[in-house]
């Protein structure tokens, strides 16, 4: 568990990926009061929302319940390059990874 909340891999290594593993995970921001919730797809666990390849937090989702799982933030997902990210609402989670992400 990451911040209470299960964090996945997806692994790339058997097709020679610039970036072979990638990880979804649940980011806990202590700075507000209550606390923030962000899922991040990122090269390594614990990466800043920004940094990441993509992320799914309070400000792309209506409530806070819907960051209860990555698959609530289908459509909501900001992602591309670090901090210059755009809303995608193509872009989606499922079982087995993200079929958008080839390499």
């Amino acid at each position: 568990l990451w911040h209470g909340m299960p964090y996945y891999k997806m692994d790339m290594s058997n097709i020679s990926c610039y970036v072979p593993i990638l990880w979804l995970y649940r980011y806990k921001d202590s700075q507000p009061w209550p606390n923030t919730f962000t899922w991040v797809i990122s090269s390594a666990v614990g990466t800043l929302p920004a940094q990441g390849y993509a992320y799914c937090g309070p400000d792309q989702t209506p409530s806070i319940s819907d960051l209860s799982s990555p698959v609530m933030c289908n459509g909501k997902w900001k992602v591309g390059q670090a901090s210059l990210q755009a809303t995608d609402p193509f872009f989606t989670i499922t079982s087995g990874g993200c079929p958008q992400i080839t390499c």
